[in-house]
């Protein structure tokens, strides 16, 4: 059953992927398309014979905005953690996409700078097609929000699979388990048997990491001791040690 969920989750992600790669082949084709329509002046259309295009600019100017504004949204909705790796942070910065946040800020950003260059040469076409790219972006990561909101544990999982993979890789292993411990600590009282399990498991493994990798017992050891304490302090049933 675990396998089938992982798997469905994987086909998932490969899908989303897949849309992502998707709009960023069909945003080439809208600005080549826009460009060969205000270079071929045998073919006009409508927007060619506009003069004033600054409207469109006013618009594409607010939602350029968006997505700065989307930041503080989501930095107020989600933020907390899990083993120790913020959900804010994961779905911002961390999860494996074409289109994070920084990107589609920095996309918004030289999409209007192209608009206003090519306002100066009375490219309209190439301004509609950024606007319209433009759009494209903001919906995909607006249905995006909605995931992240709602999909509480698809994210958990999501984060327990990075924290997996760093674990074998081998990297940030102290940065990783420190977090990890601290929240841990925090929350190992109100802590239920699975996902108690869960996050022992993770510090295992970067446990044993810091030990075998790194050939560092003092530090592991350190570690161990940590996780030991909260336990053993905590009033949970499920999770404290006798």
């Amino acid at each position: 059953m675990g396998k089938l969920k992982k798997l469905i989750e994987k086909s998932g992600q490969f899908v989303k992927n897949r849309i992502e790669e998707s709009i960023l082949v069909v945003s080439i084709i809208f600005l080549i398309v826009g460009l060969l329509l205000d270079l071929n002046c045998m073919k006009k259309t409508p927007l060619n014979n506009m003069e004033d295009m600054s409207w469109l600019l006013s618009i594409q100017t607010s939602i350029v905005v968006l997505p700065i504004a989307i930041v503080a949204l989501l930095s107020g909705i989600i933020s907390e953690s899990y083993m120790g790796v913020k959900k804010i942070a994961y779905y911002l910065r961390i999860k494996p996409r074409i289109f994070k946040q920084k990107s589609i800020i920095s996309i918004e950003f030289l999409l209007l700078l192209i608009s206003v260059c090519m306002n100066m040469c009375h490219f309209n076409n190439l301004i509609f097609s950024c606007l319209i790219i433009e759009l494209i972006i903001i919906l995909h990561n607006i249905f995006g929000i909605f995931e992240a909101y709602y999909g509480n544990i698809e994210v958990e999982n999501e984060i327990k699979e990075y924290l997996e993979k760093e674990a074998e890789l081998n990297k940030k292993c102290e940065a990783h388990i420190s977090a990890l411990i601290s929240d841990w600590v925090k929350i190992s009282s109100k802590q239920l048997y699975d996902e108690f399990e869960d996050y022992f498991k993770i510090f295992f493994k970067f446990n044993l990491a810091i030990m075998l990798k790194e050939k560092d017992t003092k530090k592991a050891n350190s570690n161990a001791e940590k996780v030991a304490k909260a336990l053993l302090t905590s009033n949970s049933n499920d999770c404290k040690c006798d």
